[in-house]
């Protein structure tokens, strides 16, 4: 496009090898791009390399060419509103001196105009909602080139900031993302104060889903949805398992898939890891749903006050432990826990089906796709009674290293209530960006609602082949995971037997 050009060939220059004093370098006569802390005070060229801070992207659209300057004071007011007083303990006030933002103009035409950068646009929704849009390749391939350009630049999220709008805000969480980042649309209508901003970037930069409940939802359970399971189709193509001999469920890849602050059960851990504290989520409710999702207690920036099944249920510009404990290790104040949301998925225990030298066994883990600390690999473990000619069997153990992989799973969707409600929860939730792709298009623009429509997201399982060579034996295996910096504990064991 003709402004990106002009952007990323002004960047290709001396603007990104070094801060002029004025902290802003003017190209073309409008300011292109600036860097100020979250305290306000303008950045230091140091402090782009410096690993203490944490960089939030924040690209103009729908700003009209040569209004750099209504940007430049709407990202004022915006980078204020985050670090204000009236935050008190959200994330973007309490670490405000750790934040960078980072601020490119990018100039174009105006909303719905059809040349505003990155395609902005109002839709309306599958619930007739007005929402902020953008294509989300669009701003990919932009940051691509930005960090072609700058290596430095690595954003925990990115901000697109409309020029008024009226509109409903959302944002897409990194997990639900083909990149590291997430991605926020915001309108300027939205800077009165600082809660839309930091709540959204709770979703597009922390990974963060709604922990409150939806009017109408208070009693409706995720798992209702898990009636679509069979549905499901893995990738590459033949690889879906019976879902008959494997436990795996559509309402673990929606709350239980990389955010750290909802999941499908109460006790999150399930394995002991030596050194580590178990987490349980006392409150049910979340991602809309009255039933079958728990977050944990401590009211907080992404819950509010409308179901409160106890004390410490609601809002408040603060956060619950689960949320603290992540936020701390994102920006190097503690250390990543280890990924111990697991479970054996299948072969289901004690499945007699298995035939052949070999069996593939699948694992559930809810951090694979955890942006700041994902899964690195896994350690399997197999064990069985080895027979021994004139002698008793005795019992073998082998390990194997699977390393994690990143994989999509697709449901094509009819056009039932349960399938529609789906779409609405996916598309409120910011879930449908591989969607998008997959389609060839909006999946929650109204004008799509009538067309078939298949959902696409990242899959929390892992598969792998383990030897399984003994005829008429039970083999017995457990998995534990390695982030990169802890492995976590062992699942129990789960048996299947091998007849021929």
């Amino acid at each position: 496009m003709r402004v990106w050009t002009g952007l990323v060939l002004a960047l290709a220059g001396t603007m990104l090898l070094a801060f002029p004093e004025t902290r802003a370098f003017q190209v073309s006569g409008q300011f292109d791009w600036k860097c100020v802390r979250g305290s306000g005070e303008p950045c230091e060229q140091t402090d782009l390399v410096d690993p203490r801070f944490r960089q939030i992207l924040i690209l103009s659209t729908a700003y009209r060419d040569g209004s750099a300057n209504t940007f430049w004071r709407d990202f004022g007011r915006f980078v204020a509103r985050l670090g204000s007083r009236q935050m008190m303990n959200a994330w973007s006030a309490q670490k405000r001196d750790r934040i960078l933002y980072v601020g490119v103009f990018t100039g174009g035409g105006p909303l719905d105009s059809g040349n505003a950068s990155f395609g902005a646009h109002v839709r309306e929704d599958i619930t007739g909602t007005r929402v902020l849009a953008a294509r989300s390749e669009s701003v990919h391939q932009f940051v691509d080139q930005l960090q072609a350009r700058a290596p430095w630049l690595d954003p925990l999220g990115v901000a697109l900031l409309f020029q008024s709008g009226n509109a409903m805000a959302n944002s897409t969480p990194p997990s639900f993302s083909s990149r590291s980042y997430g991605i926020t649309r915001i309108g300027s209508d939205d800077l009165r104060n600082g809660y839309i901003g930091a709540h959204e970037l709770g979703h597009g930069a922390l990974n963060f889903l709604d922990e409150y409940v939806e009017s109408g939802l208070e009693n409706l359970n995720i798992r209702n949805f898990d009636v679509l399971t069979p549905l499901l189709i893995f990738t590459p193509p033949g690889s879906t398992p019976p879902p008959d001999g494997y436990d795996y469920r559509l309402s673990e890849i929606l709350a239980g898939n990389g955010p750290v602050n909802l999941a499908p059960r109460p006790d999150v851990t399930t394995v002991r890891t030596p050194g580590a504290a178990p987490q349980r989520f006392e409150y049910e409710g979340g991602l809309f749903f009255g039933r079958g999702t728990f977050h944990d207690a401590g009211s907080n920036l992404m819950n509010s006050d409308f179901v409160q099944r106890g004390p410490g249920d609601g809002f408040a510009f603060d956060h619950s432990p689960a949320q603290q404990e992540y936020i701390d290790s994102v920006f190097g104040d503690a250390p990543s826990r280890a990924n111990d949301r697991l479970r054996n998925v299948g072969p289901v225990d004690g499945w007699p089906g298995e035939f052949g030298a070999s069996t593939t066994v699948m694992l559930y883990d809810a951090d694979k796709n955890n942006p700041r600390h994902p899964t690195k690999e896994y350690v399997v473990q197999v064990g069985w009674w080895e027979h021994q000619q004139g002698a008793d069997p005795r019992w073998r153990v082998d390990s194997y290293t699977v390393p994690a992989t990143k994989q999509t799973v697709d449901l094509p969707l009819s056009a039932g209530p349960r399938e529609k409600l789906l779409l609405a929860v996916a598309c409120r939730a910011g879930m449908t960006e591989l969607s998008d792709e997959l389609n060839g298009r909006d999946v929650c623009d109204r004008e799509n609602s009538n067309r078939a429509v298949s959902l696409r997201f990242y899959t929390p399982y892992e598969s792998t082949t383990v030897p399984a060579s003994q005829w008429f034996t039970t083999y017995w295996w457990r998995f534990r995971t390695f982030n990169g910096s802890q492995y976590s504990g062992w699942t129990g064991w789960s048996s299947f037997y091998r007849s021929f």
